[in-house]
């Protein structure tokens, strides 16, 4: 396989503009993802372009301009690539494969590459069989948190590629160099949403005990995760793999650093406690009381006393119970009989805030602002829901009403 630039290089008239670079690179036809180092710089360049807000076909800033056409003048060394279009072309067929994807990120990207590495007893050679970069997210986000996008777009790419090249059966083993996001990968823990989200998906696609740690300095995929021009890709022969992946398992180099804690744990899920001291002293005064007429007027006429007690003499109440300190005492009784039945998460879930204290069933109905006394008030089962503010109530609306 090989690609040609030629047609890139005609002379194309006018100013750089942000339509012209996206032309451009999506005119170099690499399904495989040979030439993704390459690929990388005008679609940073585009980044740019949206950072700054330019129209499709503004002419771009001298700047970028130049970046540009430094980049689009070294295509032509990409038309001496010349690789083998047969993955088992060196391969016998006692050989032992196995399957190494690579992941890895800079602050401007991020990318993954697959190889397919074959064992003889004469020879080990390994073969590019895919590779992907993306640049990274516009919104800025930490790096941790960008190697484990990484990790994910790893998973994803290994999973297809595997299942187009009918490959399952064969040992795959994942590798990068970022502790923190293979710590998140190999505990189950409840993370943040972010990282939980992601952990969750690549731990569907892949077994978290197939992630190992590498040095990044051996890592293949920091080329495609920082870029190259063509003459730099030429020479690096990044498609035939690290030459330690070509050793021993018992040669390879081993890796064992502690991931950073203070970053590990900060992507763990807030918990919040909360304690609820409640007490049963009403609910027994309560329970004396043979019916609730009789406990809401004993309530009444106490309400009456406290009130009467607290002003001078001529002012005071006096005569039968109105129906206004009925119906208040009524109130009285049932919150504080709903304030010990429900418990704080109780209460979030059944609470309709907005005009009285009490706890009401929350139901489609609530969404309408004109009828907010439909909502159905929430009691205990042994109490009689037969007071005179719920029978006024449901005669007043028309109501059907029922008891439980």
């Amino acid at each position: 396989m090989s690609l040609d630039m030629k047609g890139l290089m005609k002379e194309d008239k006018g100013p750089t503009t942000k339509r012209k670079i996206l032309s451009t690179v999506h005119r170099i036809f690499d399904p495989i993802g040979f030439s993704c180092p390459v690929t990388l710089e005008p679609k940073c360049l585009l980044q740019e372009c949206w950072k700054l807000g330019l129209p499709w076909d503004a002419e771009l800033p001298l700047l970028i301009t130049e970046r540009f056409e430094r980049w689009k003048m070294k295509l032509p060394k990409l038309n001496a690539l010349q690789i083998p279009r047969c993955v088992r072309e060196d391969f016998v067929e006692d050989s032992k494969l196995s399957i190494h994807v690579f992941c890895d990120a800079s602050q401007s990207a991020y990318a993954t590459c697959i190889f397919l590495r074959a064992e003889s007893a004469d020879n080990t050679s390994c073969q590019l069989i895919q590779a992907r970069n993306r640049v990274a997210p516009l919104k800025k986000i930490s790096i941790p948190r960008l190697e484990l996008l990484y990790y994910t777009i790893g998973a994803r790419l290994a999973k297809a590629t595997i299942s187009e090249l009918g490959l399952e059966k064969i040992p795959i083993f994942y590798w990068s160099d970022s502790m923190n996001a293979l710590y998140w990968i190999k505990r189950n823990e409840n993370w943040a949403t972010f990282v939980y989200n992601r952990v969750l998906e690549i731990r569907k696609l892949t077994n978290p005990e197939d992630w190992r740690h590498i040095s990044g300095t051996l890592n293949p995929a920091d080329l495609p995760s920082r870029g190259s021009n063509a003459e730099e890709l030429v020479k690096s022969l990044w498609w035939e793999g690290p030459n330690w992946l070509r050793r021993p398992i018992e040669d390879r180099p081993v890796s064992e650093t502690i991931p950073d804690f203070d970053v590990v744990n900060s992507e763990k899920r807030k918990t919040i406690v909360s304690v609820t001291n409640t007490t049963t002293e009403q609910l027994e005064y309560f329970s004396k009381v043979s019916s609730f007429r009789k406990m809401t007027r004993i309530t009444a006429w106490i309400f009456r006393f406290y009130k009467n007690a607290k002003t001078q003499k001529k002012e005071r109440k006096g005569g039968t119970l109105d129906l206004e300190e009925v119906e208040a005492a009524e109130k009285f009784i049932l919150k504080q009989v709903q304030s010990q039945c429900f418990s704080g998460n109780e209460k979030l879930n059944l609470d309709i805030p907005g005009f009285d204290a009490f706890v009401r069933v929350k139901t489609k109905i609530s969404q309408r602002s004109d009828i907010r006394d439909y909502f159905q008030f929430c009691c205990l089962q042994s109490m009689l829901l037969s007071g005179n503010l719920f029978l006024k109530s449901m005669l007043n609306l028309v109501m059907l009403g029922y008891r439980f």
